[in-house]
């Protein structure tokens, strides 16, 4: 194998695979600067709002909506812990804990419509049942993933069947995983018709993003494969970024 350098080997000429655009997302979903002011709001407006309504709402709703203030609560708690010389590994787990609280919201659905307009500073990008939130539906989009995970399926197993006597065992696990997990992804989003009902997109999703969230734990794809040249900039599917 040639060790001479390529242009594609330079980071500046590297553009973002699928695994990369959404590090990037995560991070700036999950910082401390955009969401604790949200989250303050919040816990600081839900429970006067329970006190006022808890006696006019279903019992049904006014349990989601307790367990939804215990969430905010606990993911505001979380962040409120960060500080400028936390560990990469202090981090890490850290997001992993926040996001799969914010995972938790989804299954209790939207908040009140009192507490869901918490103001115009609000980012469009807010994962956390603002009504206006379009990120995270762009990022489970087909128009957006579709291309990137096409791309990957087509040139992984060439990859794979041109390199497997040369990578480490661990590694050649991990990829074969990645590539099954890209496979699942694809195929599920194959699957939305214009026609699908709310709670259809919304399974599908969920799958979809759970899905995703397993490739963290398989790190990174070859850079031959993490340089895919997907056009989809951090711009688009997220303005605020």
């Amino acid at each position: 194998m040639s060790s001479e350098p390529h242009a594609s080997d330079n980071p500046s000429n590297r553009k973002p695979s699928l695994p990369s655009l959404l590090e990037k997302i995560k991070q700036k979903l999950l910082s401390a600067k955009v969401l604790l002011p949200l989250l303050r709001d919040r816990v600081q407006r839900y429970p006067v709002w329970l006190a006022e309504n808890g006696h006019k709402i279903d019992p049904a709703d006014k349990e989601r909506y307790v367990k939804q203030l215990e969430l905010y609560k606990i993911i505001y708690d979380d962040l409120q812990q960060e500080k400028p010389t936390d560990s990469t590994e202090v981090k890490s787990l850290r997001d992993k804990k926040v996001l799969d609280n914010m995972n938790k919201l989804h299954d209790y659905g939207q908040p009140p419509d009192e507490i869901a307009d918490i103001g115009a500073e609000t980012p469009p990008s807010f994962p956390m049942g603002n009504p206006s939130s379009k990120c995270p539906m762009m990022l489970l989009s087909p128009e957006v993933l579709l291309p990137i995970l096409k791309n990957l399926l087509e040139r992984y197993p060439v990859w794979l069947a041109e390199n497997i006597n040369k990578i480490d065992l661990a590694d050649k696990e991990r990829y074969v995983k990645q590539l099954e997990l890209y496979k699942i992804i694809y195929d599920d989003l194959q699957q939305e018709k214009p026609t699908d009902s709310t709670k259809v997109n919304s399974g599908r999703d969920k799958k979809v993003l759970d899905n995703l969230k397993k490739l963290y734990d398989f790190g990174q794809p070859p850079d031959e494969i993490a340089n895919i040249g997907a056009e989809t900039p951090i711009s688009f599917l997220c303005p605020m970024m």
